[in-house]
């Protein structure tokens, strides 16, 4: 059975929210895909569809062994014109094959050990738009887990953060030229005082003498 095929109702109700990503779940031929008829994937999965659709913060699931693509409405300007929506289902080291050398260990050992990861402003050069980006985004990796307990895949809720990092290093530049211009007025001042000094003592001398 496609999504061709399967009935709307059928359809809605795994993927009930609305928005590009869920009516792009719904239509897409999973048939072509490892991951087969979404009827018969697994109460987990669909649940983590569920969550991530229905948020409006930037999420995505990494399934299986290949880590298929998983995204929603929120995720998708981090992903470029490159990747979305043809990435959706797709493995995930050809989408961020650029990246896989760093994120690909934190995945693989999210699987196999369970235990979360959190990177905060990293920095991650991304191909997108036809060219290199400096990018940093704030992410975290956690298990999803079958109802036996298994670990099936990965969740991640993540938000690029570079316009804030640079901000924060142009006010940090802006802040260190205004106290290198301060600098020299200070000690130019402080002169000024220091050689104002041997000419008040004089004139108090000549004053006492008279």
């Amino acid at each position: 059975m496609t999504a061709e095929t399967m009935s709307l109702d059928q359809l809605h109700n795994l993927f009930p929210a609305e928005g590009e990503m869920a009516r792009l779940i719904r239509d897409k031929d999973w048939m072509q895909t490892p991951l087969g008829d979404p009827c018969t994937w697994p109460d987990c999965l669909l649940n983590a569809i569920s969550i991530l659709l229905g948020s409006r913060y930037p999420m995505e699931i990494w399934w299986g062994p290949d880590y298929l693509r998983f995204y929603n409405d929120a995720y998708r300007p981090l992903l470029g014109p490159e990747r979305h929506p043809h990435f959706l289902g797709r493995p995930g080291r050809e989408c961020w094959a650029e990246l896989w050398d760093e994120i690909g260990p934190m995945l693989d050992g999210v699987m196999q050990t369970g235990i979360p990861t959190c990177s905060e402003d990293s920095l991650l050069l991304m191909t997108r738009k036809g060219f290199v980006e400096e990018t940093y985004v704030t992410w975290s990796y956690g298990p999803i887990r079958s109802r036996h307990g298994r670990i099936e895949g990965i969740f991640c809720a993540c938000d690029e953060t570079t316009s804030k990092v640079l901000d924060r290093r142009r006010l940090a530049t802006l802040s260190r030229r205004c106290a290198l211009a301060v600098r020299p007025r200070r000690q130019r001042a402080g002169s000024r005082r220091r050689g104002d000094s041997p000419r008040a003592e004089g004139r108090h001398f000549l004053s006492s003498d008279r």
